[in-house]
């Protein structure tokens, strides 16, 4: 079994997110929303994406690559999402379950 690969937010991960973000065809920059407030923005033929972070704006492509504009969250979603946040420290959703 090959070794599992372990990654945590950082600044070195920065750089290749934006190399990521711009291989997937996106055209990205950045602006700022308010004064000292910067706003990472992307965008295809197909997507207009912005976050406050690279990693974020990542994640939201990849959201949207997934669900396209179903995007939103349906309602089990998010008495799951709320369900997930009340979870004490290192407990997975499939410890709630169990409950």
């Amino acid at each position: 079994m090959p070794n599992r690969i372990s990654i945590h937010q950082a600044p070195n991960t920065l750089a290749p997110v934006l190399a990521v973000i711009e291989s997937l065809g996106f055209r990205v920059w950045h602006e700022f929303d308010r004064p000292g407030v910067k706003v990472y923005c992307a965008e295809n033929g197909q997507f207009s994406v912005s976050a406050y972070d690279p990693i974020a704006l990542l994640g939201l492509i990849r959201m949207l690559e997934l669900r396209g504009d179903k995007w939103m969250p349906s309602n089990p979603e998010v008495e799951r999402y709320l369900q997930f946040e009340e979870l004490p420290p290192n407990k997975s959703l499939e410890h709630a379950r169990e409950r």
